[in-house]
């Protein structure tokens, strides 16, 4: 009666050996298959400056649509995760392919460009963003890699571009981008 008792335990021992590693097996697979992305709190941004003369990019005089996009001051268009931008470049409708391309434009007047990016959480992946001067094929002056739900600030030196061409890669089954936003962009120049 011992020996089958002392089994029973052996058999029930490994069982529960057997039992955790595939739950660790199950833990492993659902954290590599469902992404945490990073905070959808700004990053920590210092200002290059401590005083600035500062142009928002409010107007069509500064702002260009190149593939369906739109600046408006409208909070329900410029709704994140934490709240509305002021204003903004964003895409009036659901993109389905979640690209996003547009033109700012400083006219060599500015030095310095900064927004907010944000991408919705929806997107099924990162998107990378570059940022070329005078059109789609120049110099890139900044590359940013944004995960979906996360705000991150862009601020670039410009000196002496006239023209910025901001738009996203184009990449297969990104999902919908139901919301792509530029929040408050601006130029400014240290005083």
């Amino acid at each position: 009666m011992k020996r089958v008792g002392i089994s029973f335990l052996a058999v029930l021992f490994l069982y529960a050996c057997a039992y955790q590693s595939e739950l660790t097996k199950v833990n492993d697979i659902y954290k590599t298959t469902s992404r945490t992305f990073d905070s959808t709190e700004p990053e920590v941004y210092k200002p290059r400056c401590e005083q600035m003369s500062i142009v928002p990019i409010k107007t069509r005089l500064l702002y260009q649509d190149y593939y369906g996009t739109m600046i408006t001051t409208d909070s329900s268009s410029l709704r994140a995760s934490r709240g509305s931008f002021r204003w903004g470049i964003t895409n009036p409708s659901p993109s389905s392919m979640a690209y996003f391309s547009a033109y700012v434009k400083p006219a060599v007047k500015y030095h310095y460009f900064r927004t907010y990016v944000y991408i919705d959480p929806g997107i099924k992946d990162t998107m990378v963003f570059l940022f070329r001067n005078n059109d789609r094929e120049g110099e890139v002056l900044k590359r940013l890699s944004i995960e979906p739900g996360q705000i991150k600030v862009v601020d670039i030196d410009i000196e002496g571009v006239k023209k910025i061409f901001i738009g996203s890669e184009l990449r297969i089954n990104h999902g919908t981008g139901t919301k792509l936003i530029f929040g408050e962009p601006e130029f400014y120049n240290c005083r």
